[in-house]
């Protein structure tokens, strides 16, 4: 394949009719609401000029695949054709280039919101190249372990950067037994690659909310590609569970439940009244009320317990805390 090397190659070439292919085609069909302009502006341009001889877009990872509008016969049917289409000589565009030459030329949308687009389209062209899965109990914390991570993980990414890599028998045995003991109400959602290799992960807490009721929620997602936290979201919130308004931060009260969102939502999370030797770093149930054995996303005015945001796999201090050491030994199995 060729790419497009300059934007003079870009404007040089004869102008065709724009029509995208079935992969294309199924991501703008599922679409989240808050693309719904770029979605209607890209539907409306099927069939029509744009200036470009390029046509016959494509997902292909991280860019589009395209033709000539000379390589097309004028008979074309995409379902019938689109094999042929696909196998013969195609050229590479970035995403993004393809939007600001075409719908967003005014500036009709701001960066951000094409940025986002981009890579919810990303998260729709790796479908075959990425399983999710949820685990639990003792497998959990294999999934912190770096070995098992895709070597396609890199400096800079949040899992690279992610501050509860390889702590388990480094700082505190049963680092994760907050997890892997709980399987009741814990679990570990993996995106993992044909060869079982970890690409992203993130949390699954069964919740109980004064306001909401009980539900599953999708906690931070840490992964080595941006596309990857989308499309963790998206298979989070279609299997109804919610999600975080904002994958970023380490506390959470603002989430998205049934297409709503929701601020201020106190959440809590019922473990097992067990000792625990040591805890790894929460994002966002970082209060553990030890007499009731709740983790929180929220300090009650009553709350007697401890922070567990450290990553050495000891405890802070949040709130007004009595001493525990023999409360906590009671519960020692």
């Amino acid at each position: 394949m060729k790419k497009i090397k300059s934007f003079w190659d870009f404007n040089s070439l004869n102008e065709a009719k724009l029509y995208y292919l079935s992969q294309f085609k199924k991501a703008l069909d599922g679409a989240p609401g808050e693309f719904k302009e770029i979605v209607g502006d890209l539907k409306d341009m099927w069939g029509k000029e744009t200036g470009l001889d390029m046509t016959m877009f494509e997902l292909d990872g991280d860019m589009l695949t395209w033709t000539s509008g000379r390589n097309v016969n004028p008979d074309f049917d995409p379902s019938r054709d689109e094999r042929q289409l696909l196998s013969g000589n195609r050229s590479l565009l970035k995403i993004g280039r393809l939007l600001n030459s075409t719908i967003n030329k005014s500036k009709k949308y701001p960066e951000s919101l094409i940025n986002r687009f981009v890579v919810y389209l990303q998260s729709n062209s790796k479908d075959d190249e990425w399983t999710i899965k949820l685990v639990k109990g003792d497998e959990i914390a294999k999934y912190y372990d770096s070995s098992n991570y895709s070597s396609l993980n890199k400096f800079g990414t949040s899992l690279w950067q992610s501050c509860m890599t390889d702590k388990e028998g480094m700082c505190h045995k049963n680092l994760f037994d907050i997890y892997t003991k709980n399987p009741e109400v814990c679990s570990l959602a993996v995106m993992l690659d044909s060869s079982g290799k970890l690409g992203a992960r993130a949390l699954v807490w069964d919740v109980t909310s004064d306001s909401l009721g009980s539900f599953q929620f999708m906690d931070r997602v840490y992964s080595i590609d941006e596309w990857m936290v989308t499309k963790m979201r998206r298979w989070a919130v279609e299997g109804g569970m919610a999600i975080r308004l904002s994958n970023m931060g380490y506390n959470c009260e603002s989430i998205v439940y049934k297409e709503k969102v929701y601020d201020d939502i106190k959440m809590s999370v019922d473990v097992k009244k067990i000792y625990y030797k040591s805890f790894p770093y929460l994002d966002t149930f970082n209060r553990y009320d030890v007499k009731s054995g709740k983790l929180l996303n929220f300090t009650p005015n009553d709350f007697k317990g401890f922070g567990l945001q450290t990553t050495t796999g000891d405890r802070t201090t949040t709130g007004v805390v009595p001493t525990f050491r023999n409360y906590i030994r009671r519960f020692n199995q």
